[in-house]
């Protein structure tokens, strides 16, 4: 073998390799059919290929169901092309915020593990209970020591590197991150008011120096399966039920405009907090998908996202304070106590100017939401999906208590008023739109990111959660995938 004949490109191997295992790009689609007898073409069918859809679709080849993810999307390493459908995934904005969706989402295989910076956090015990321990939002359906074993698997699979937990910083855990930081820790002494702030470096994704693209090695095991399917370039625009209960297929669209159908036994929406009840909403349309989960008044509500306030100081003023990047959720539940949202402060201590940065949760509310533009339309003349995103009463409440306790501290140290703006930097952090709850009467979807009313239909990905709080969502998107992935395997085998 010539050393030219090893030197495939990233292309190359992608489409030659990963193609002759199952990977069914733009060129070619095949039809899937199945009687009314029950003989379907797959068990499962994922939509979209980001960190929900791939994980849930590794359980699920793992146990030897047929199961096809279908993306919008093209390969990272595919050159644009005015043919692909990626470029006309486009928004509006009507709120009172302009949230810049393609800055946070990416329309690609992989979905935002393209572009994520690695963060890998829990979400703290108190956030799963906020109505019943500050009286304020909702409680989720499950709690932190249900989701804690997926915690655990979901920091092994995103290869998490991290410090020893520091006692009281941050949640309780019952395992050890995969890979041990073993360099000491240093604690950075930061004190407001005279009470010195418990702070902790959090985890963060490392796999060969980088944080996991799951287009490399996740998407490569899955389509390596004799049971995975992958479709590029292929948009999901209806969701079609024929009995008002179980979904019959899907119907989706290739660059040229064609029509296809996808059967199977289950779905699996997992196309972002945009896309998914962006999807759902067209499906209303549809006379036979009178669903009462997708009917329901929360599709597409109770949108979230990470507001961030930063103020930078000189670098003068650094000292005792270690270099790196580290959090503390001191004020969180302080503030929920106030009957405001939480907070968390970041402290980065890196490059020249430290900045210490307030990221708050939102209230969720259903003014805030995805819903159709009734001007805007894409290249197939569906309506595109429309923000709406603003802050609420407690929202600016909560802005401005932080602001006064990051201006305790600068005149603490003799610094200079901080000029903090009062537009966010929004974080790459969005939820809501699907919310998970107990009760039809409350959500969109049960504990197990089924949508209420229907045999078959899932969400997954952060759409499903009831609430934010202040870390990032990746490793609780990833968890509660690993659950589902689980969930479908026993009802699809036990079926």
């Amino acid at each position: 073998m010539t050393d030219q004949s090893l030197s495939l490109t990233r292309r190359a191997f992608l489409q030659g390799s990963l193609g002759a295992a199952g990977l069914v790009g733009a060129s070619g689609l095949p039809l899937v059919g199945c009687s009314r007898s029950g003989v379907f073409g797959y068990d499962v069918c994922i939509v979209g290929s980001g960190f929900a859809g791939t994980t849930a679709a590794l359980r699920t080849v793992a146990a030897g169901l047929r199961t096809v993810v279908v993306e919008a999307g093209s390969f990272p390493t595919e050159p644009r092309s005015d043919h692909a459908l990626g470029p006309s995934f486009t928004y509006s904005n009507s709120g009172e915020f302009e949230y810049h969706a393609a800055a946070h989402r990416q329309i690609m295989v992989g979905g935002t593990s393209n572009h994520w910076r690695g963060v890998v956090n829990r979400l703290r015990p108190s956030d799963f209970r906020m109505q019943s321990e500050f009286g304020i939002g909702a409680d989720w359906p499950i709690d932190y020591d249900e989701l804690a074993p997926y915690y655990c698997k979901a920091e092994s699979a995103l290869w998490a590197q991290g410090y020893a937990p520091i006692d009281g910083a941050e949640p309780a855990r019952d395992c050890a991150y995969p890979q041990l930081i073993d360099t000491p820790y240093r604690d950075p002494d930061l004190q407001i008011d005279g009470k010195r702030f418990r702070f902790f470096s959090p985890a963060r994704s490392n796999r060969n120096g980088w944080p996991v693209r799951v287009v490399e090695d996740e998407i490569r095991e899955f389509t390596a399966s004799r049971f995975g399917t992958l479709l590029t370039d292929r948009q999901v625009t209806h969701i079609v039920s024929l009995d008002g209960r179980t979904i019959d297929h899907v119907t989706i669209r290739s660059p040229d405009g064609g029509t296809e159908t996808i059967r199977a036994r289950s779905f699996v929406i997992a196309a972002g907090v945009i896309e998914t009840p962006r999807l759902l909403l067209l499906s209303r349309a549809e006379g036979a998908s009178q669903i009462p989960g997708i009917q329901s008044r929360f599709v597409g509500r109770h949108f979230c996202a990470h507001p961030g306030f930063p103020w930078k100081f000189e670098p003068s003023n650094r000292a005792g304070l270690p270099a790196g990047v580290f959090r503390s959720y001191d004020l969180s539940d302080a503030f929920r106590r106030e009957q405001l949202n939480a907070v968390h402060l970041q402290l980065f201590v890196v490059g020249q100017k430290p900045m210490l940065q307030l990221q708050a949760e939102m209230e969720s509310r259903p003014e805030n939401q995805v819903r159709l533009s009734q001007t805007e339309k894409d290249r197939f003349g569906n309506p595109l999906p429309d923000v709406a995103l603003g802050f609420s009463k407690r929202d600016w409440q909560t802005r401005e208590r932080g602001v006064d306790i990051i201006g305790a501290y600068a005149r603490e140290h003799g610094l200079a008023v901080p000029q903090i703006k009062t537009t966010p930097n929004w974080r790459s952090h969005p939820s809501g739109t699907c919310r998970m709850a107990t009760r039809a009467s409350d959500g969109v979807v049960d504990r197990n990111g089924r949508v209420f009313g229907t045999d078959n239909l899932y969400v997954a990905g952060a759409s499903v959660f009831p609430s934010s709080g202040t870390s990032n969502p990746t490793l609780t998107v990833v968890a509660l995938a690993m659950r589902l992935g689980e969930h479908l395997v026993t009802a699809l085998k036990r079926a």
